[in-house]
């Protein structure tokens, strides 16, 4: 039996402020963001933006209204996780440099952190 490797697929590239370059591909469901050559994030390597996010916010659980400041969106993982476990009350501001990061959040990564339940 002959089984075939699905390709990975260049969706974007985009240039950085610092004149380098940011990639987007996908490979089946899964996708990556490299930059310069560098691995940045992958959809299936995600466990340290949710650690980031418990670290940073679980002494806030019980809080009736806490404000959060999210450094980069990235794939959405670590404001999935925080959402998840904060209360509606919280404000979640995220500041993320490249607009483009956004539109690839809405167009391609909404899948990937739709519900993740807390731990």
């Amino acid at each position: 039996m002959i089984t075939t490797m699905k390709p990975r697929i260049k969706l974007a590239a985009v240039p950085t402020p610092d004149g380098g370059e940011m990639l987007l591909y996908q490979h089946d469901r899964d996708f990556s963001i490299m930059v310069n050559g560098d691995d940045l994030m992958h959809s299936r390597r995600h466990e340290s933006e949710f650690a980031l996010a418990r670290l940073g916010c679980g002494h806030l659980v019980d809080t009736s209204s806490a404000t959060i400041l999210i450094g980069g969106l990235g794939m959405g993982y670590t404001l999935r996780q925080t959402l998840d476990w904060l209360n509606a009350k919280a404000h979640i501001v995220v500041g993320e440099l490249m607009a483009v990061v956004v539109e690839w959040n809405r167009q391609y990564f909404g899948d990937l952190n739709v519900l993740i339940s807390v731990q």
